[in-house]
């Protein structure tokens, strides 16, 4: 059954599903119907990954070993993909942070047991790391250092500063400081996923630099609606309330 969520989290449940649930849709993590690692709608029914997952998994010698999605936000005009690109902005406005705050507090907060017990690490094993931006924001690191329950435990990721490539899957995008003690398992955050390659490629590095086993969470999954496959499943399921005891990990209950 679905667990409880701490009661220093129900608060900011409250908030998003009374404030800003009208807009907030769930990311689904469906057998037949969205990719197991993303949570993209999928073309066919037998089909596991989306076609960047499919080709992450076939190409890529090491990736992260599993995602928690938060929300969808579905390119250009809905209001889910406006907070994100806001947020994202050079100036975002404190609405923006709030909201973006109160869904990593969920989403961290409110299941970072789920990613301890799916990756079968102890808490004292795990320590978290940031997707850096390429273009030096630190917003998101400020937001989850203010929430982590142990800030000490930050594993330092930075961008190369050797040519960084945009849209690709390459590790070498991100750098673990040499001496870095790197825990077993880290807690990899971004904001959103797009392709999934700067996050797969921040685990990668994570995983050279000694990690046994990276997670990532995003809050936001962007999708494109022209995109068939999503056409079909908003059109299925686009209308669902938004409920934030739902697990970022299975799109279910929590495991």
């Amino acid at each position: 059954m679905t667990r409880d969520l701490p009661s220093s989290v129900q608060p900011v449940a409250a908030y998003l599903s009374a404030d800003h649930g009208r807009y907030l849709l769930n990311a689904a993590f469906n057998t037949g119907s969205t990719c197991s690692i993303c949570s993209t709608p999928v073309n066919h029914v037998l089909d596991a990954y989306c076609p960047q997952c499919r080709q992450l998994t076939e190409s890529a010698d090491s990736i992260c070993d599993r995602v928690g999605i938060l929300i969808y936000a579905v390119q250009y005009d809905t209001q889910a993909y406006r907070l994100v690109q806001q947020y994202k902005g050079n100036f975002p406005g404190p609405d923006h942070i709030l909201v973006m705050r109160s869904l990593l507090a969920l989403g961290l907060r409110g299941h970072v047991e789920c990613d301890l017990k799916l990756s079968g690490f102890a808490p004292r094993e795990m320590g978290w790391a940031v997707v850096p931006s390429s273009k030096g924001r630190d917003t998101l690191t400020t937001l989850v250092r203010r929430l982590a329950a142990r800030p000490e435990t930050q594993v330092p990721l930075d961008v190369t500063p050797h040519g960084f490539e945009k849209h690709v899957f390459r590790p070498a995008n991100f750098v673990v400081p040499p001496g870095t003690d790197v825990p077993r398992h880290v807690l990899l955050i971004d904001d959103s996923w797009v392709s999934g390659a700067n996050a797969q490629s921040a685990a990668s590095a994570l995983k050279l630099a000694g990690a046994h086993d990276v997670s990532i969470f995003a809050v936001a999954r962007v999708l494109k609606p022209t995109y068939e496959p999503t056409k079909r499943f908003l059109s299925e399921f686009g209308q669902r309330s938004f409920d934030p005891s739902i697990c970022p990990w299975t799109g279910n209950v929590c495991p």
